[in-house]
């Protein structure tokens, strides 16, 4: 059986997957702003990052030694896209994405997503796995069909985007940033 999605493409409303996919308005709004400033660029390149971190409350790390309560250990995690040489810049908190795979892979749909159609797109970012996952993904027979995937609702918006946007997608590894701030 083949998995079909249907893209339904409004002309009125080129902000139609923002709005359909991003739940907080502060976020949409800075996510439509952006947009509408990338309108008429057709060629982008954005580096990215998605990142899982253990922190612990301020209150509690000298309590550390002595007990440590796991239901107080905070995890943030966030997604980000910084676009190469300008000032543009997106961040968020990602809540209930235990992954830091999703992150990277929510980092990407995030630039994806304010993206131009027919926009030659450049994509730095330091997870390897999320470029082979996307890569796969895009190349399999089903591309819209999730089986077999980890990931598959994140993956196939991003294939979604590249297709109704008619995106040159090139996605380069970098090397990773640990311990910076």
């Amino acid at each position: 059986m083949d998995c079909l999605i249907s893209i339904p493409h409004d002309q009125r409303d080129d902000n139609i997957w923002i709005n359909r996919w991003i739940g907080p308005l502060d976020d949409k709004d800075q996510l439509i702003e952006i947009k509408d400033s990338l309108n008429s660029v057709d060629e982008l390149s954005f580096y990215t990052d998605g990142s899982v971190q253990n922190g612990v409350p301020s209150h509690l790390r000298q309590r550390l030694d002595d007990c440590l309560d796991h239901r107080s250990i905070v995890i943030n995690q966030g997604a980000a896209f910084v676009k190469i040489s300008s000032n543009l810049q997106f961040f968020t908190r990602i809540v209930n994405w235990l992954s830091s795979t999703r992150a990277e892979l929510f980092a990407i749909f995030l630039a994806l997503l304010v993206c131009p159609r027919d926009c030659r797109f450049k994509i730095y970012t330091d997870s390897n796995c999320s470029i082979l996952t996307i890569t796969r993904f895009l190349r399999s027979r089903s591309k819209f069909c999730s089986r077999g995937f980890n990931n598959s609702l994140i993956l196939i918006y991003i294939g979604i985007l590249i297709r109704d946007r008619k995106l040159d997608l090139e996605l380069i590894k970098v090397k990773a940033h640990a311990g910076d701030p």
